[in-house]
């Protein structure tokens, strides 16, 4: 091969290390199409032992990898190959063209395998249909809730302008307990689907003081149920009531569900989960501290990576330190002992 069409060794060494650090398999062609590099994912998803392998049978690859053959190589690069490797494999191809480098990078993925991006995008969306499922349950939730609420009012207003008569007065008194439980439940499910109203609508709005005492409330109450499932118990320290964050509310609702249920994630055991906030000069922090936990190596990958794709179990740690952070606030993690530390500062505001 002629150096004007070969990737130059010096940028074919920085393709190399940089290949090693992708979710999939990479080749490296030279413009005529021909093997230039394998990568050993590419060699695994290929079923081959080694790099030379892949260049002893590249013809029958690139044939059965749907690429086009050198005398095409004038053709639009090709993406989504649907006859690759008997449907077993994904590929896509990107040309290289710079100083250092020219031809073209084969990506290589399986069809069946998801990394961690695809992961999270797949988790995402199974979020994002849970939230059109849980809108039809809440919108159907409302109409009988305030037909029970209608004919509560209504025995209420009868009981009230019929007094009983003696001998029946023992029936009344139990009546109007009945009457009292069905009042407290139907109140207590009205609140719950405006919690889960909210939680459907992201709309965000200006800042406003928040008061972070009722915010924490709330997130023990929406995640006690999926707590008592893992077997850690939440649970709320008193907090000043002039203890507020100026920010959006909702935003900061949704910021401590998920760095909650990242405390969750990291509990082993029997495990204890406490909310806590308080105020400094400028600052308020809210604290969530787990024990007995561990923080695992992914998670503290995942925290503050630029390019670097959460593992799916971690996306509500990184979602929610991108919420702080997009709110104006810092999101730090930690370790003590037997015990991990969520921290969030966030502005008190004017």
């Amino acid at each position: 091969m002629s150096a004007s069409t070969t990737v130059h060794d010096g940028g074919l060494s920085r393709l190399r290390e940089l290949a090693t650090q992708l979710p999939f398999g990479v080749l490296v062609l030279d413009r005529d199409g021909d093997l230039t590099a394998a990568t050993g994912a590419a060699c695994a998803l290929l079923g081959v032992a080694d790099e030379a392998a892949v260049q002893a049978q590249w013809p029958v690859l690139r044939e059965e990898l749907g690429l086009p053959a050198s005398s095409a190589r004038a053709r639009a690069p090709a993406r989504g190959s649907p006859g690759a490797r008997g449907g077993a494999l994904r590929t896509e191809v990107r040309a290289i063209a710079d100083d250092a480098a020219s031809g073209y990078l084969v990506l290589v993925k399986s069809r069946v395998v998801l990394d961690r991006a695809e992961e999270s995008l797949v988790e995402a969306s199974r979020c994002r249909a849970q939230q059109h499922v849980l809108g039809g349950l809440v919108h159907d939730l409302n109409g009988p809730l305030n037909n029970l609420t209608l004919t509560l009012a209504l025995m209420e207003g009868v009981i009230a302008r019929h007094p009983p008569d003696a001998p029946a007065e023992a029936a009344f008194a139990r009546l109007r307990r009945y009457l009292a439980t069905l009042q407290g439940e139907s109140a207590r499910l009205a609140a719950n689907a405006q919690g889960m109203g909210a939680m459907l609508h992201a709309e965000s709005c200006p800042p406003v003081h928040v008061p972070l005492g009722p915010v924490l409330d709330e997130v023990r109450a929406r995640l006690r149920h999926h707590a008592a499932l893992r077997e850690v118990d939440l649970e709320v320290a008193p907090v000043d009531g002039e203890t507020t964050a100026h920010l959006d509310p909702g935003a900061l609702r949704l910021a401590l569900i998920d760095l909650t249920l990242a405390a969750i994630a990291c509990a082993t055991g029997r495990a204890r989960i406490t909310l806590q906030a308080s105020a400094a000069a400028a600052t308020v922090t809210v604290g969530i501290e787990v024990s007995p936990a561990v923080l695992p190596p992914a998670a503290v990958a995942a925290f503050d990576a630029l390019v670097v794709a959460p593992a799916s179990e971690w996306l509500e740690l990184v979602a929610g330190r991108l919420i702080v952070m997009q709110q104006g606030g810092r999101a730090t993690l930690g370790t003590r002992e037997q015990s991990v530390t969520i921290v969030a500062e966030l502005s008190r505001g004017p």
